[in-house]
């Protein structure tokens, strides 16, 4: 195998092309199982990348347009307008059935994808503080938007609520902190896959 072909592939894969490249130099290069074996392995690798980078991203989605919608559901709609368009005729309603199920995915797999990095540096700490981010933000969501959203559940149409102004604000303001959580996850986790690997040095 040439020599600088062998030393990208080393750059990129980390300790997997690292582990057949000794193999290599043992059978003098022909060691057809143990690059089999390799190719899987990164294929794996490959797969969990491009999986977790998926699902962070169609999360980050709905929470970035809510940071896109705040400017004027905070400044420019009225009381009515923000209550009717929030809480009734079900605007957010796929929101919630296919972004619960996208946050949990999203956490599972940058988790997979840590696990997978455990003897890359820096890759490892990338991935596992993208990993801590989408978990913050699904932290941030229960403890911030969750509340809001059962006092939202309790409203009828009639006179706007008195703590209206300050639910809106929780809200907005909810959604904001979540979509700065999973886009600070998906920088992390891209920085994962696209920075170089070396072996953890044990100490």
């Amino acid at each position: 195998m040439p020599q600088r072909f062998a030393d990208y592939r080393e750059a990129h894969y980390g300790a997997f092309a690292r582990n057949n490249r000794l193999a290599e130099q043992r059978t003098d290069g022909h060691c057809f199982g143990s690059l089999s074996q390799l190719e899987g392995r990164i294929m794996i690798l490959y797969l969990t990348a491009l999986a977790s980078l998926l699902l962070t991203a169609l999360s980050l989605g709905p929470s970035f347009a809510h940071v896109l919608e705040a400017p004027p559901r905070l400044t420019v709609w009225s009381p009515e307008l923000w209550r009717e368009a929030t809480v009734f005729n079900g605007q957010f309603e796929l929101f919630a059935r296919i972004g619960s199920p996208l946050d949990v995915g999203a956490i599972l797999m940058a988790g997979l994808l840590t696990c997978l990095l455990a003897k890359e540096r820096p890759a490892f700490w990338f991935a596992l503080a993208g990993t801590c981010l989408l978990a913050l933000g699904l932290m941030a969501w229960f403890t911030v938007v969750a509340p809001a959203n059962a006092v939202l559940a309790s409203w009828t149409p009639g006179p706007v609520p008195a703590d209206f102004a300050s639910i809106r604000l929780r809200w907005e303001t909810g959604h904001m902190v979540v979509a700065a959580a999973k886009l600070l996850a998906f920088a992390s986790i891209s920085m994962a896959v696209l920075a170089p690997r070396f072996p953890a040095r044990h100490t």
